[in-house]
């Protein structure tokens, strides 16, 4: 039994180092693929040039001398490749895939210990997922991009969800808040998170569990441990914190989604055409819209008998939540849904079935098309809007049919 035991173990890690140096192969001659026209060349190319003359110092100034409205991490770490001298030494599209590269292991790394929480002994189950991630669009179109990889935020959001199921919620929290600098992106996790807090807060409280209790400020903790690097450097406290944040974070369009599937445009009279003046107020109305959608979905969850299935029901969260997001939320790029891809594979690896597999593949699918402008296969954004629309209304439905409110509906 040990002697087999012993193989099996070889032989996974076998499999594994195969996949990893394809893979690396892999990177190794897409290096000078990138989108000519794409954000690398518009806009950061001329931050990583700024700062490999000015330094950390530069970290301080580049807002104010050029067009830069990035978080401060990124332009430390962008400072640490000049001061490494591997930029510019190096092409600024072999550093940028660099630090892809290295998210989308650490991203493979996490999701290997999340399946192995779920996983026999023996399975091969972590290893298979370590070696799929690598690959997802998710991960292997944010290195062909060439942009500050979105990889950076899901793999902390991975870690995150790892340190949850490990019971240590304080440290989700403290994670979660670290991806925030990053990409803001990382607050679509925080639902779930949240769901299991307000569950479980009367016990905790009952049990005098105060660190438990607490949690949610260790997210806050974590916020502004990443954004040290950027005081330090020498900005100042807001600038280094919520100030570049709400910068990015501020109405700038309803572009996707709900509001996409709204606004008529100008040739077309029984609906409205959004303008710019009512931009504002529509985004209230949004953020109302996904409040009333967490609600209702926690009302629902809620309202499941059993807490073993309702614990089951709860991952539906992981995929429901950064779509819920995308859906109303405003200044939404095409494929700021990934998190929700990612969590899909996740699920089905986890409980494999008919259903979950469906999920999984048509997400990374309009992930995919996302990428290219949504125009590809079925011509339109609002047709890949509609079917990511109609996941999230199945997965509601899913919550819906196990909860106590389906079983009085079926009674009447």
């Amino acid at each position: 039994m040990r002697k087999t035991t012993k193989n099996y173990r070889i032989q996974r890690l076998i499999f594994g180092l195969f996949v990893l140096f394809i893979w690396l192969g892999m990177m190794y001659y897409s290096r000078d693929v990138f989108p000519v026209d794409g954000d690398m060349k518009r806009a950061q190319l001329s931050w990583w040039n700024y700062l490999s003359v000015h330094g950390m110092q530069g970290v301080v100034t580049i807002g104010k001398d050029i067009d830069a409205d990035y978080t401060s991490i990124w332009y430390v770490i962008i400072a640490l490749f000049g001061k490494l001298h591997l930029y510019p030494n190096l092409p600024v599209q072999y550093c940028i895939k660099m630090m892809a590269g290295f998210f989308t292991l650490l991203s493979s790394i996490a999701a290997f210990y999340i399946v192995k929480q779920f996983s026999a002994k023996d399975s091969w189950k972590p290893v298979i997922t370590a070696a799929l991630f690598l690959f997802l669009p998710a991960f292997f179109l944010d290195v062909i991009k060439t942009n500050l990889p979105d990889s950076s935020y899901i793999a902390l959001v991975l870690f995150s969800l790892l340190a949850f199921i490990k019971k240590k919620n304080w440290l989700a929290w403290l994670i979660l808040g670290a991806a925030l600098p990053f990409k803001m992106m990382g607050i679509y996790f925080a639902p779930f998170l949240f769901f299991f807090y307000l569950r479980d807060f009367k016990e905790n409280f009952l049990h005098k569990k105060w660190l438990e209790i607490v949690s949610p400020l260790f997210g806050i903790v974590g916020f502004l441990l990443l954004s040290f690097p950027g005081i330090l450097a020498g900005q100042s406290f807001s600038d280094a914190t919520i100030g570049t944040l709400l910068s990015r974070s501020a109405v700038g369009g309803l572009n996707y989604g709900f509001w996409d599937l709204l606004n008529a445009g100008k040739n077309w009279n029984w609906m409205p055409n959004i303008q710019m003046e009512q931009v504002a107020d529509m985004a209230k109305f949004g953020y109302l819209a996904m409040i009333l959608s967490f609600v209702i979905l926690y009302s629902l969850l809620f309202n499941i008998k059993s807490i073993e299935r309702q614990d089951e029901l709860s991952l539906n969260l992981l995929v429901l939540s950064p779509l819920i997001c995308w859906l109303f939320m405003p200044a939404q790029h095409e494929g700021y849904f990934a998190l929700a891809t990612v969590f899909s594979v996740i699920l089905f690896i986890i409980k494999p079935c008919r259903k979950n597999l469906i999920i999984a593949l048509l997400l990374n699918f309009i992930l995919i098309e996302a990428n290219h402008g949504f125009y590809r296969v079925l011509g339109s954004a609002s047709s890949y809007e509609y079917l990511i629309v109609g996941i999230a209304v199945y997965q509601f439905y899913l919550v819906f049919r196990e909860s106590e409110v389906f079983e009085h509906l079926k009674k009447e």
